[in-house]
């Protein structure tokens, strides 16, 4: 437990935030562990114990924290050990803002944040550290202005589990800025809640419960009611006092030394200051001495002048060094490239959501288009072939009037009659490559209806975020922020929605793209497990499209070490279209046998041999009778009953496995237990 609450303390941020030794801490065991540094190699270990000696260090001597801490800090650079550096990274930016050295300490955090944009959790500790280095040089807008974005963040995302340690930090910073800012009624509901964080804290609770108390008494004190504010800083000074938390107890002094004069007791107003003073002197803390140093020239000015104008000149001193030209630049810097990377990211999202919107549209009418183009091709194509036939009909017909005619041509007749019948073969061709392109017309139109439900949920969410807005703007007029963020939090919602539907419409529309695009006939390498799962998805839409009751349970296991495979995208993508659809065929068929108990199911599969890759597509259909397998990849040979196929679609994968690819493509089945296609290319 006391390890725990090492750890915790060593990541969490907030402004009066310090890291606590364990109870039990001794001196023996730092002098051990200064002894160990010396002699470790320049390893992970080295780093780890100069971590832990920094964090010893943090309480009692802020100068030998630091000069640990900023090796081990170089040293994990060196190293690139990504799995030290958070700690002694946060641990750093803390201990350069207690000292002063907050320009510094901001530099880390403004890093941190950076580096830890997509990590929520290590995000809001880092959130919490440019907190504490606005917090220590005086700048309470900024620093209230963090702790906003880290309560926005913990409401956008309940699933995520934060450290309830930044939770507590971060609720509790914020009372303490509304009392720097003279808001006593907003300082006082934040450090209420951050006393209920910290009684639901598992470990350490008085620890964090003192410092709850220490943000109540500063509500108070802003309210100018020192009995209640003595109080709770005094349940403070006991929880700092118990763990050995010097530098919060001369922080909990100094308050109780203001506490004390607005009571009108200077003899207790220049203890806890004296005490305050004495302390941070022997720890190398200049905040606060600096902090002491003026309370306790107050104390003299009327009594002692000379001791009034020491104090005074100690604190003039201390604030020379700590806000120095020097840091203020760099830390305006610093603000002003975040601020650029925050715009520049902010024109990105921008530029990402037009082109999502345009994509969209323009999908949409392409695939208008190119179903009312397909549409028109096929009608005059059909006409055509129409017309062929009936010429040739009647040429039949008139020829075998001939032959009955004129016994003496025969022969002749015979022969034009075996030229007709090449022609009918060939017009048959013609026809099923007509109804391919049909078949693909009925995709492109399932496709499209689908399409259509995620653009109803971008519309329905829009208009319903519209009518909110006028909700928020009457509740702005009435004044109450309550339901406003409420209303904002919903319409945060809302637009999550929209942008995940708008995403599902464009996926859909990008893999109907790729069917339908020609095949250039060149190989790239390609994401064999992208372009597997894409063309998953297409035959799976264009199933549901054309039959509403299809349903089929789908398992994918992609290998993830896969490399990029040289193929020709379009090709391959068809192999796998017709596989699939066959496989759903053949489940949903089953399925409308009745058969009690079945649950349709297709299989698809990657993995990486020794010098190929291979993709198997399976289901639990009624499989392949045995004397129709050694057929399966001949042309116009099919299984499924009359008009339901046309016999090409296995043909044409073979081939372009096969003679495309240099592949194999391979069959194994049972009857009544399903069928499996399995693909290799080298």
């Amino acid at each position: 437990m006391k390890l725990l609450t090492l750890t915790c303390l060593l990541s969490f941020v907030g402004s009066l935030c310090v890291i606590a030794q364990p109870q039990g801490f001794s001196k023996t065991k730092l002098d051990s562990l200064v002894k160990k540094t010396a002699t470790l190699p320049n390893d992970t270990n080295r780093i780890n114990t100069l971590t832990e000696v920094a964090g010893l260090y943090a309480n009692t001597n802020v100068e030998k924290s630091i000069l640990f801490g900023e090796e081990a800090l170089k040293l994990t650079q060196s190293l690139n050990y990504v799995n030290g550096f958070h700690k002694i990274l946060s641990l750093m930016s803390f201990q350069y803002s207690i000292s002063g050295q907050w320009a510094k300490g901001l530099e880390l955090a403004l890093e941190g944040k950076e580096r830890y944009k997509n990590d929520l959790v290590k995000l809001a500790n880092y959130i919490n550290m440019a907190q504490l280095a606005y917090n220590k040089q005086g700048d309470y807008k900024r620093c209230l202005e963090e702790c906003q974005e880290n309560i926005r963040m913990f409401s956008a995302h309940p699933g995520i589990e934060f450290n309830p340690v930044d939770k507590w930090a971060t609720y509790m910073t914020a009372s303490q800025m509304y009392s720097k800012e003279q808001e006593a009624d907003s300082a006082l509901i934040y450090a209420f809640k951050c006393l209920s964080f910290a009684q639901s804290i598992p470990f350490n609770t008085g620890h964090f419960v003192g410092y709850a108390h220490n943000a109540i008494g500063l509500g108070y004190l802003t309210q100018n009611k020192p009995d209640p504010a003595i109080t709770n800083l005094h349940i403070m000074r006991s929880a700092m006092a118990e763990i050995n938390n010097i530098f919060a107890l001369q922080e909990t002094q100094i308050y109780l030394a203001k506490a004390m004069q607005k009571k009108g007791e200077p003899d207790s107003m220049y203890y806890y200051a004296k005490i305050a003073y004495d302390g941070a002197t022997k720890m190398g803390n200049d905040v606060n001495e600096m902090n002491a140093a003026l309370i306790l020239s107050a104390y003299f000015e009327k009594i002692n002048p000379t001791q009034s104008l020491f104090y005074l000149k100690s604190h003039n001193a201390i604030k020379e060094k700590l806000f120095t030209q020097d840091q203020t630049n760099k830390r305006y810097f610093l603000e002003s490239e975040q601020r650029n990377k925050l715009a520049e990211l902010e024109k990105k999202e921008i530029n990402a959501k037009n082109r999502i919107r345009q994509n969209t549209l323009l999908g949409g009418l392409f695939t208008f288009i190119l179903l009312a183009a397909v549409l028109i091709f096929t009608n005059r194509r059909k006409k055509l072939l129409n017309d062929t036939l009936q010429q040739q009909k009647l040429q039949i017909e008139n020829q075998n009037q001939d032959l009955v005619n004129s016994g003496r041509e025969l022969a002749l007749k015979n022969q034009d009659l075996e030229t007709a019948l090449a022609n009918l073969h060939i017009t048959q061709a013609q026809l099923v490559q007509s109804e391919k392109l049909a078949s693909l017309g009925e995709l492109t139109a399932g496709i499209a209806h689908e399409i259509q439900n995620p653009l109803n949920f971008v519309n329905n969410f829009a208009e319903v975020s519209a009518e909110m807005i006028d909700d928020l703007k009457e509740e702005l007029e009435k004044g109450d922020i309550e339901e406003v963020k409420a209303i904002a939090e919903d319409l945060q919602v809302n637009l999550g929605k929209i942008n995940h539907h708008g995403g599902r419409a464009s996926s859909i529309v990008k893999g109907m793209l790729e069917h339908s695009r020609t095949s250039t006939g060149v190989k790239e390498p390609t994401d064999i497990n992208a372009l597997t799962d894409e063309f998953l998805r297409l035959a799976y839409h264009g199933l549901r499209a054309k039959d509403i009751s299809f349903n089929a349970a789908i398992e994918t296991h992609f290998d993830p070490d896969l490399p990029l495979v040289s193929v020709i995208p379009q090709d391959i993508g068809r192999v796998l279209l017709n596989l699939i659809n066959n496989a759903f065929y053949a489940v949903n068929e089953n399925a409308r046998q009745g058969s009690e108990g079945y649950q349709p199911i297709v299989k698809i599969s990657t993995r990486k041999l020794e010098n190929a890759i291979e993709i198997r597509v399976q289901d639990n259909g009624n499989g392949i009778p045995e004397p129709s397998l050694e057929k399966i990849f001949q042309p116009f040979f099919t299984t499924k009953p009359t008009g339901q196929g046309t016999g090409l679609g296995l043909s044409l994968a073979y081939d372009i496995v096969t003679k495309g690819h240099g592949g194999t493509l391979d069959v194994r089945t049972q009857e009544n237990e399903g069928t499996e296609f399995v693909i290799r290319l080298v």
